[in-house]
């Protein structure tokens, strides 16, 4: 009796830290309120003589959420982009930084959006926008 009692207490709290990682790392507080994303303090980015800039955006691929370009104008290509998970020691649940690199040719700035989702439901209103700027 006690043996079962026991394994009870453990899967309720194993159901409790794994909701509450959602809560802690998965969407903000509804549909449509921003997440604090960038790594940069203001989102305003210039490009280097090479005309190519990253953009670090915060997140954690465990909660299923990854962050998605929904805007780019013509003017800028995307160049590549990774993920890399925060240096935790193997802590399960840590987020990490998606980097996207643009590049561009023509002199201006731009805007990109950047959409914080998870693919099987789409948007959710999470969005952020950088402003790169090529000279």
């Amino acid at each position: 009796m006690e043996s079962r009692n026991l394994m009870g207490a453990v899967v309720i709290a194993v159901v409790a830290l794994v909701a509450g990682s959602f809560i802690v790392y998965g969407n903000s507080d509804g549909p449509g309120d921003d997440v604090q994303a960038t790594e940069m303090e203001n989102k305003d980015v210039k490009a280097g003589a090479s005309g190519e800039v990253t953009v670090p955006m915060k997140g954690n691929l465990t909660t299923g959420y990854d962050w998605v370009v929904v805007s780019l104008p013509d003017e800028l290509t995307l160049v590549k982009d990774w993920y890399e998970a925060d240096n935790t020691g193997g802590l399960v649940g840590a987020g990490g930084v998606h980097y996207f690199t643009f590049s561009g040719e023509k002199a201006g700035t731009y805007e990109v959006v950047f959409d914080y989702q998870r693919s099987w439901l789409g948007s959710e209103g999470n969005t952020e926008t950088v402003q790169i700027t090529i000279q």
